[in-house]
């Protein structure tokens, strides 16, 4: 299954986001693993910072 959204949508999207969520898909992660896996990470970050 590919993702082709239409030129309006397309627009709308963050690039990164999208190649992102394609490699997830192809590698059988989905997008609520992706989200806590980003936001775990901006846990790790804030903390390094403090």
């Amino acid at each position: 299954m590919s993702f082709s959204p239409t030129p309006a949508l397309k627009k709308s999207l963050d690039e990164n986001w999208v190649q992102l969520m394609i490699a997830a898909r192809s590698m059988g992660i989905s997008k609520q693993e992706v989200l806590l896996c980003i936001r775990q990470l901006q846990k790790q970050n804030k903390r390094k910072a403090r």
